[in-house]
C-alpha cells in the first residue's frame, strides 16, 4: 500500500486504532504516512481533523478495550451538565476496581466501585449513568456552586436526567469522598431551572444576600392573562430575571417574541431585567442594579 493509497471505507471516520487498521490490512507504512495524525498513542486520524469530547472518547474506549468506561468531568459533559470545559481537556476514563486505572497521555484514568445500573451504554460509549457522575464530581472536588448547575440539569424541567427521590437517595447513601457538598447542593436544587447559567444567576443572587428567586413563576396580567414564565422572580416585589441565550439575538421570531412578552410584563407593573452570557462578565455590576431596585420596592436584608 502506498504513502497516499486510499484507506478502507470502514476506517474513513473519525478516528481509528492502529489495532483496527492492522485488522483491516491496512501496512505499517501507511500508518505512518503525512495525511495521518496521532491523536494518542495506538491511534490515527486524517490530519487536520478536529475531534469532540465524545469522538475522542470514543477513539480510547476503542483502543483501550473492554471494560472501559468514560467518567467524571467527561461524562458531565457528555450528559450535558452546563459546566465550563474546554474540548481539548484529558478525557476523563475509569475501569472497575481492583483494576488499575488506565494510564496514558491525553487521558485521566480512575478505578471505580459500581454498583448495578452506575454504568450504562449511552453517546456510543459506555459511560456513568447520571446519578453516579454528579457523585463522582463531587467526589472528585467540584465546588457547591458546580453541583447546583450539574445538579439542576440532572432534574431539569425540559429533559430531566433523574428523578429526585432517586437522587436523594443515592445521596443519603454515598459512602464516598463529597459527602459535604452533595448535601449542601441538594439542598439547593431547583427542578424547574433551564440552563446552567440561569442557576448561577440564581446562586450569585442568593450569595450576594438578596431574597431567594422563585424559578419559573407564572406572570399573569390585569386580566388574569398569562404573559410567560420568568426564568427567576421576586414575586413579593413585582421583579424577575430573564437569562438569554444567543439564540434569543439571532432568531428573529423569538426576538421579538421576547421584546412583546418583556413590555407585557412591564404594562403588568413588574420590573424586568435581561441577562446574557456578556453580563456574566461584570456581574456585580447586575446585581448592584437588582438589588438597588428591590430596596426601592422595599426590600431589606435580614438583621
Amino acid at each position: 500500500m502506498t504513502a497516499h493509497s486510499k484507506l478502507p471505507a470502514a476506517l474513513r471516520r473519525a478516528g481509528f486504532t492502529v489495532a483496527e487498521a492492522e485488522a483491516s490490512g491496512v501496512t505499517y507504512g501507511r500508518l505512518r504516512a503525512r495525511d495521518l495524525s496521532t491523536p494518542y498513542t495506538g491511534t490515527r486520524i486524517e490530519a487536520g481533523t478536529i475531534l469532540d469530547t465524545r469522538a475522542r472518547s470514543l477513539l480510547l474506549v476503542r483502543r483501550l478495550g473492554d471494560g472501559v468506561f468514560v467518567s467524571h468531568a467527561t461524562a458531565a459533559h457528555l450528559w450535558g451538565f452546563h459546566l465550563d470545559r474546554a474540548e481539548d481537556e484529558p478525557i476523563h476514563l475509569s475501569v472497575l476496581a481492583p483494576r488499575r486505572a488506565p494510564h496514558a497521555a491525553g487521558l485521566r484514568g480512575h478505578s471505580l466501585r459500581l454498583r448495578n445500573g452506575e454504568a450504562i451504554a449511552r453517546f456510543g460509549v459506555p459511560i456513568t449513568a447520571p446519578i453516579r457522575t454528579w457523585l463522582d464530581l463531587a467526589a472528585t472536588g467540584s465546588s457547591v456552586d458546580d453541583l447546583i448547575v450539574a445538579g439542576d440539569r440532572l432534574l431539569s424541567r425540559r429533559a430531566p436526567l433523574a428523578e429526585p427521590d432517586a437522587l436523594v437517595r443515592a445521596v443519603a447513601g454515598w459512602k464516598g469522598r463529597g459527602t459535604r457538598n452533595a448535601a449542601a447542593a441538594l439542598a439547593k436544587l431547583e427542578s424547574c431551572a433551564d440552563s446552567g447559567r440561569e442557576t448561577r444567576l440564581r446562586a450569585a443572587l442568593v450569595a450576594r444576600g438578596l431574597p431567594t428567586p422563585t424559578v419559573q413563576h407564572p406572570v399573569h396580567d390585569d386580566t388574569g392573562e398569562l404573559v410567560g414564565h420568568a426564568d427567576l422572580a421576586f414575586p413579593e416585589y413585582l421583579t424577575l430575571l430573564e437569562y438569554e441565550g444567543d439564540h434569543h439575538r439571532t432568531d428573529r421570531g423569538q426576538w421579538t417574541h421576547d421584546l412583546t412578552r418583556f413590555n407585557r410584563y412591564q404594562r403588568a407593573g413588574w420590573a424586568a431585567f435581561r441577562v446574557n452570557a456578556g453580563n456574566f462578565a461584570s456581574l456585580e455590576a447586575t446585581l448592584d442594579l437588582v438589588e438597588a431596585h428591590l430596596r426601592s420596592r422595599g426590600w431589606r436584608p435580614a438583621a
